[in-house]
């Protein structure tokens, strides 16, 4: 988030180190995000500069 620019709030969840948490997770409203590769996946749609992934080099193949 930082290479962003965007601002957000590092938080600690209730509970953390109990195993009731994931950790990373993404909170934005009621959107509940806590896959690391998904959540760089959502930031990346909403702000795509600077990339957060690298980009493809070519199309996918068919499936």
């Amino acid at each position: 988030m930082r290479k962003t620019g965007v601002a957000f709030a590092a938080e600690r969840p209730d509970g953390f180190g109990t195993g009731g948490t994931e950790v990373p997770v993404l909170i934005d409203g009621d959107l509940r995000i806590f896959l690391s590769t998904v959540i760089l996946e959502d930031i990346g749609e909403g702000w795509p500069e600077p990339p957060l992934l690298p980009r493809p080099r070519r199309a996918p193949s068919p499936a």
